[in-house]
């Protein structure tokens, strides 16, 4: 299992994020739920590591596994890293105003805390993904 999943292709909040902080003056991202951003290309690089480790036969282990970028923050707080690496770029962006979730009102209910714990994954198979904002300069220094 993995969550807020982003990459430089197809529609997630980044590649969202980097077009509305540049077309707009002032953003709302929500700021009470909490979850761990994670690089598509880090989900990547760990499944090989995965594989290669389940074909050495180097553990027993099977189960359904955590699998996310450690570390934690908000969508405000991924939205803020992402406009640093635009403002960082010398692109213009729009003000970041922390709203709660009951000021976004979406069709489908998230929760306030997406955190999934790895340590069985870590221990299990010794797969351990890049801090979340290490994973967010990876992806964007693919974009150069």
């Amino acid at each position: 299992r993995t969550s807020w999943v982003y990459s430089l292709h197809g529609r997630n909040f980044l590649l969202t994020m980097q077009r509305l902080l540049q077309e707009r003056e002032q953003l709302s991202v929500v700021a009470d739920q909490i979850g761990a951003p994670t690089w598509a290309g880090s989900i990547a690089a760990a499944t090989v590591q995965l594989v290669e480790r389940w074909q050495q036969q180097q553990t027993e282990a099977w189960g359904v596994y955590h699998f996310s970028a450690r570390g934690e923050t908000s969508w405000f707080g991924f939205a803020e890293a992402i406009a640093a690496q635009l403002l960082a770029q010398g692109r213009a962006v729009a003000a970041l105003k922390p709203i709660a979730t009951t000021e976004y009102p979406t069709p489908a209910k998230r929760p306030l805390n997406s955190r999934l714990d790895c340590s069985r994954l870590e221990h299990d198979w010794g797969v351990r993904l890049p801090d979340w904002h290490d994973g967010l300069l990876q992806c964007l220094s693919r974009n150069v």
